[in-house]
């Protein structure tokens, strides 16, 4: 793992400044995860719960979100440093369900109402595309879809369909932008209905 610097945010104007994607930050982010120097050294950029309170007032617990962010971000840097592809960017959908799942953000399987939050996701009436998720621009439309929801629900799934050899073979080099498709499908027929299907679904 790199040397990372976490840094506090205190206003909009300063994390759009800092936003380094190459486009306007988007609505909804309020941290991001940088690892432009070689791998030697990350960045990680949060709101102050200050400000997570004033932009998303419904947040019950600022101070909370903002540590369960940090650590969202902190797996970004992990997965940085794991992935060893050399012929593909590591995917929007993996790397954000990857950081919601480990992080925290949601639901863990075995505790209260996770089965009933996943099952809400696996029968959401409009599944983003690949393109969709391509773009943090797109990742999250409010009143449609959320990126990170069904990207929760896949990690999820990979979680409990391989092995933490496996699933740690897979995020390293194993991963294909395209899987997307055929693990949307996977994951929601798992989880429909409340339950989980094993017989058709677990990974080979």
């Amino acid at each position: 793992m790199p040397n990372i610097d976490v840094n506090l945010v205190p206003n909009r104007a300063s994390f759009k400044k800092l936003y380094y994607l190459g486009e306007d930050a988007p609505d909804y982010a309020v941290g991001f995860s940088n690892n432009n120097h070689g791998g030697v050294h990350g960045i990680i950029s949060f709101s102050t719960p200050e400000q997570l309170a004033r932009r998303k007032p419904y947040v019950k617990n600022p101070t909370q979100s903002v540590l369960l962010g940090v650590n969202h971000e902190l797996v970004h840097q992990y997965t940085y440093a794991v992935d060893q592809q050399p012929t593909e960017r590591f995917p929007a959908w993996l790397s954000e369900g990857l950081a919601t799942f480990l992080s925290g953000q949601r639901k863990q399987p075995g505790e209260e109402g996770f089965q009933k939050v996943i099952t809400r996701i696996a029968n959401m009436s409009y599944v983003p595309t690949l393109s969709e998720l391509q773009s943090m621009q797109t990742f999250v439309v409010e009143g449609k879809y959320s990126g990170y929801d069904l990207a929760w629900m896949i990690s999820a799934y990979l979680n409990e369909t391989m092995d933490h050899k496996a699933l740690l073979k897979y995020i390293s080099y194993g991963y294909k932008t395209t899987d997307y498709i055929d693990l949307v499908q996977r994951s929601r027929a798992f989880y429909q209905d409340g339950h989980a299907n094993l017989e058709n679904c677990v990974l080979n």
